[in-house]
């Protein structure tokens, strides 16, 4: 990737993170950057700080309902998806990251999940219950940072879809209201792999393959040298379908 795919990357993901309610560190005011603001931003390179907000209008929370720190990802290789608790397509995104995670048993790398319905998945019955399906793939809850976004009104922290939605439409690189099906791979640098990510919500028989990219995108990211592809890895990539496709369509 070259530096101005970079530079687009990592502007399109500030964008995110201070879309509507969230802003950087330092900013007072929950509204998005200027563009001399994000420019300066840009030199960190970083994805907590495209993460940071300025905690006292604008916060992220995660799945233990602390507040997030982004220092946390400082210097990590960071896997990335949005969804809610209970969407039909997450079943297959989280298929496909299980795939990549049972590969990637002994690296170490950080997976963020940007949640779409605070309202609703933010409260701490439903938070358990959503984190549990994602450690159920093989995830430390250490490694897991689930995160809902809420902004302060009237002296009140209230959850914030609007923001939320906002960050998806960025992440996804399109201006439509959607639900990004891909899973997006960042360096320690907070730099992102490729501009569309990895599309994870396709069939069964694809998931391997998909998964394996994912994979691929982790090692790279973690200065691993590529492998050839061994002599086997076809009949590999059979026997981790036939596991996925055995724990039913409850796993996606």
């Amino acid at each position: 990737m070259d530096d101005e795919q970079d530079g687009v990357g990592r502007r399109e993901f500030l964008k995110a993170g201070v879309a509507g309610a969230v802003g950087v560190a330092g900013v007072a005011t929950g509204m998005l950057l200027s563009t001399e603001d994000a420019a300066a931003q840009q030199a960190a390179k970083s994805l907590q700080t495209l993460l940071a907000t300025n905690g006292t209008t604008a916060r992220l929370i995660d799945q233990s309902g602390e507040v997030f720190k982004p220092d946390v990802l400082k210097d990590k290789v960071t896997i990335a998806l949005s969804g809610f608790y209970g969407c039909p397509a997450c079943k297959k995104i989280k298929a496909t990251l299980e795939a990549a995670v049972k590969q990637l048993q002994g690296k170490e790398f950080e997976v963020v999940v940007f949640n779409l319905y605070p309202e609703n998945d933010s409260r701490e019955e439903v938070r358990a219950k959503y984190a549990k399906e994602y450690e159920d793939i093989g995830l430390k809850p250490e490694q897991l940072h689930i995160l809902f976004r809420q902004t302060k009104k009237s002296g009140r922290w209230d959850a914030d879809s609007e923001a939320a939605n906002v960050m998806e439409n960025s992440l996804m690189n399109d201006t439509t209201r959607g639900h990004s099906t891909s899973i997006f791979v960042f360096d320690k640098n907070g730099n992102r792999m490729s501009k569309g990510g990895t599309f994870s919500a396709g069939t069964p028989e694809a998931r391997p393959a998909k998964a394996d990219n994912i994979v691929k995108e982790v090692n790279k990211a973690l200065g691993l040298q590529a492998l050839l592809e061994p002599d086997d890895a076809p009949a590999r990539r059979a026997e981790l379908l036939r596991t996925l496709n055995s724990q039913g369509p409850g796993r996606g």
